[in-house]
């Protein structure tokens, strides 16, 4: 959906339609308009706090497998994959629990049991590490997902892309903290450390978003459309829109749309490209026998994706589709598989890394767009479950390459893939718009 250059106020107080000619549309502008949004900067605030112990677990677990255990590449990424799978089985259902019992009783678990977790990960031999590591994602704090949802509640929908594309920067600034703290703790203490020190991290994210608890659905619910509350509700009287509402309930395929499925197949490209590229970066820094660079390189990584994302938020309209973006990101991916020295890695990092943050905002951005308030945190849960289902998928496919052919390869596979994954989800939303093509539900607006 086109940014309308508009701000609109609805029933609780919050921009909604009526034109705000003061605000600025496009730029760097947009930026202070998406802070100036009443509960928007302690929520950013938090956000990267709470994300610094979540982006450093996969490359602690790797440390710890590969050079605690001494075991491969591929049993790494298998370990890697039981945390993102045990994430992607719970964003879903934790989505619900929000939906339904708010964040504050959704949270209660992972504030418990994190910390008890990751010090079990810690102790526990490799067998057992699969299990506890499965358990440890399920349970993790849903910050990514509880982030954007508030985002697509709080936010006017003329200004979400900035607002993704600036919690995709803060995103990458986490990134650019967790990892080295990760690597320097292995390297200089223990990698058992580091896993304790992420399970008692964990907890503090839980309860700092417990405190701020952000408002994670509208007043009077909206339609799928995007149109007012205040219609909807007045509809709902004549029970059209409520029957509607009904349906969203109980029908969960109702509200996927073809290009719902599409900003899906774009999360789970884009987390596979990128976890094959941390098993990749470290295999070839381990290689040339500079483990400790590789905390400086996902911090540089993190640093290029965080430029990225403020060009891409300060655009009038985004550059491309998010498919798009995925295509032109696996492309940039390619060229990792010739890197022979730290210094040509890092360089050839740099054009991948610019493409992440617009990437990943966009996929957010999409789904927002397309859903329902209704069903707005399963929906978002969904999403956190594509990108932690291309983590998982992605690194041990990326270790089982390394392990096969030498660390090139693995950068090469995760481009492959995710560049296929782009063109067939180009395809499915293409047919989607032709006449008579995949129909798309009422209950949904249709797909892009």
């Amino acid at each position: 959906m086109p940014d309308t250059g508009t701000r609109a106020t609805g029933p609780d107080g919050q921009p909604g339609a009526t034109p705000d000619p003061a605000a600025p549309a496009h730029g760097f502008g947009a930026y202070r308009r998406v802070l100036a949004v009443p509960g928007m900067t302690p929520l950013y605030l938090v956000g990267v706090l709470a994300r610094v112990p979540h982006t450093g677990g996969g490359i602690a677990l790797t440390l710890h497998v590969t050079e605690g255990l001494g075991r491969s590449y591929l049993q790494a990424g298998l370990v890697t994959a039981a945390l993102t799978v045990g994430i992607a089985l719970g964003s879903p259902w934790r989505g619900r629990l929000v939906d339904r019992h708010g964040l504050r009783r959704a949270l209660v678990a992972s504030v418990v049991s994190m910390p008890v977790l990751w010090t079990a990960a810690a102790l526990a031999p490799f067998w057992l590490l699969l299990p506890v590591a499965l358990a440890a994602g399920a349970l993790a704090v849903p910050v990514f997902t509880v982030v954007r949802q508030a985002i697509g509640v709080i936010v006017p929908e003329d200004a979400r892309r900035t607002a993704f594309a600036l919690d995709s920067v803060l995103v990458e600034a986490s990134f650019v903290a967790g990892p080295p703290l990760v690597v320097l703790a292995a390297t200089q203490v223990d990698a058992r450390v580091a896993l304790v020190a992420i399970g008692v991290g964990e907890a503090l994210a839980g309860v700092l978003l417990a405190l701020l608890d952000p408002r994670l659905r509208s007043g009077p619910p909206r339609t799928a459309s995007g149109t007012s509350a205040t219609a909807g509700l007045a509809a709902g009287l004549t029970g059209g829109d409520d029957r509607r509402v009904r349906a969203l309930r109980v029908r969960r395929p109702g509200w996927l749309s073809p290009g719902l499925a599409a900003m899906y197949a774009c999360a789970f490209g884009t987390a596979l490209v990128l976890s094959g590229s941390e098993i990749g970066i470290y295999a070839v820094l381990r290689g040339l026998d500079e483990v400790g660079l590789v905390g400086w390189v996902f911090a540089a990584w993190g640093v290029a994706s965080g430029a990225g994302g403020l060009v891409y938020g300060a655009l009038r309209r985004g550059a491309s589709s998010p498919l798009v973006l995925l295509a032109w990101l696996s492309a940039a991916t390619l060229p990792l598989a010739l890197a022979t020295t730290p210094l040509l890695l890092l360089v050839l990092l740099v054009p991948a890394g610019v493409l992440t943050a617009p990437t990943l905002s966009a996929s957010a951005d999409g789904v927002s767009r397309r859903i329902s308030d209704e069903n707005r945190g399963e929906a978002m849960g969904w999403h956190g479950s594509a990108v932690t289902a291309g983590f998982s998928l992605g690194a041990p496919l990326a270790g089982a390459a390394a392990d096969a052919l030498g660390p090139w390869s693995a950068f090469l596979v995760v481009a492959l893939v995710s560049g296929a994954l782009a063109a067939l989800g180009l395809l499915l939303v293409r047919r989607a718009r032709r006449p008579g093509g995949l129909r798309t539900p009422r209950s949904a607006p249709a797909g892009r």
